[in-house]
């Protein structure tokens, strides 16, 4: 019976915290990571804010919600770090919808300094190297960038070492040796960074000097993470809508693995129906949409063909089923002159609309839409 009373209460709580969120309309999602320049962690900097009060909004954005830890590059900021900063300010926690990640870890890279809205792509040939050389650190980076075949400029890596400035010497491949000492793909890396001959310290005596010959092995941490863009709702969108090109946009976002990656491209989405609702800026998966099939097989369609001197419209045959902006087969019967037999003609058309089709000036097979004007029969053109 007492459980059941607790249970009650609990569930009476929830239920006046998600109204009161809802009615005031003051959004914030956490993101699962961030990359600062500054000691300090706002809420702007590790959240997205929707809020229609441009005070409340500049208020939100730069709370501080905790500090750089001297000991460590880098915390872990929670959704109940955020509820305790606006209790501390005077906000209601619960008048505020704080979703997406239930905590957001904080990478801190570098000294103090303007925090930026987007994290800064670094491009391994533009990493600092002793001399003309290229450093450790690049040649780190070059191997992960080869070994898991994303293009360099987009990885984010975040490389430790306990030896203080290897990762800034100039890589000679016949004194270091590097192997990686575990599997390497997005997220957390280790590499094995050998020393073979090291140099010898001053004052050293000849007796002595086999002792500092030794080859010197050091480990070397990394933080991998891949700049993606994908496809998220512009707005919110009910299931069943075609997508429009306005319906959705392109956001980048920093992932640690493959399956956090969305749809890359609006044309992916573009025309095909929603099997669910999305919220806006939600991101759009592949499996939430499907194609939507315009021209079905061997019926008939019209042709369009327009050009600065003619426009056709003709009726054909389509000889496969398409989606929007597809390339189908379209079959063209026309009588050829002297003859009684219809002799038919295969042409390439892109899909555009239910029953229609529009001829593409050059096709993959070599093929030209002018034939269009010779393949119909004149008294199909209208």
């Amino acid at each position: 019976m007492k459980r059941n009373i607790y249970n009650l209460i609990i569930a009476m709580v929830l239920t006046a915290c998600c109204a009161a969120a809802s009615a005031s309309g003051v959004q914030v999602r956490l993101n699962g990571q961030a990359r600062l320049s500054d000691k300090v962690v706002t809420i702007g900097s590790i959240a997205w804010i929707n809020c229609d009060d441009e005070s409340l909004r500049s208020q939100l954005t730069n709370m501080i919600v905790a500090e750089k830890d001297q000991n460590s590059s880098a915390i872990v900021v929670s959704s109940f770090d955020i509820a305790r900063c606006l209790s501390r300010a005077g906000i209601n926690p619960v008048a505020i919808d704080i979703y997406g990640s239930n905590e957001c870890r904080v990478t801190f890279i570098g000294s103090a300094g303007r925090i930026e809205p987007r994290p800064a792509i670094i491009p391994v040939e533009q990493t600092p190297a002793a001399d003309a050389k290229d450093s450790i650190r690049q040649e780190l980076s070059r191997m992960v960038a080869n070994i898991t075949g994303y293009t360099a400029d987009r990885l984010v890596i975040d490389w430790k070492c306990s030896e203080d400035g290897l990762l800034d010497l100039a890589m000679d491949n016949a004194r270091y040796e590097i192997k990686p000492q575990r599997s390497v793909s997005l997220g957390n890396v280790r590499f094995m960074v050998t020393d073979k001959t090291p140099a010898l310290p001053e004052n050293v005596l000849p007796q002595h000097e086999k002792f500092y010959n030794k080859p010197r092995t050091f480990y070397v941490n990394g933080y991998v993470q891949y700049l993606s863009e994908y496809v998220v709702a512009a707005r919110d969108l009910k299931v069943g809508v075609i997508i429009a090109a306005d319906d959705v946009k392109m956001v980048p976002q920093l992932v640690t693995a493959i399956n956090q990656v969305g749809v890359s491209t609006v044309e992916a989405v573009i025309g095909k129906e929603l099997t669910r609702s999305v919220a806006a800026e939600s991101i759009v998966k592949s499996n939430m949409v499907k194609r939507i099939t315009l021209v079905e097989r061997n019926t008939p369609v019209y042709i369009r063909y327009n050009s600065s001197v003619i426009s056709i419209t003709a009726k054909g045959q389509a000889m496969e089923e398409g989606s929007l902006n597809d390339v189908i087969a379209v079959k063209v019967n026309h009588p050829k002159t002297g003859q009684n037999a219809a002799v038919s003609q295969v042409l390439y058309c892109r899909v555009i609309a239910q029953g229609e089709v529009v001829m593409v000036d050059e096709d993959m097979f070599g093929n030209k839409s002018q034939e269009l004007a010779q393949a119909v029969d004149l008294e199909e053109v209208r």
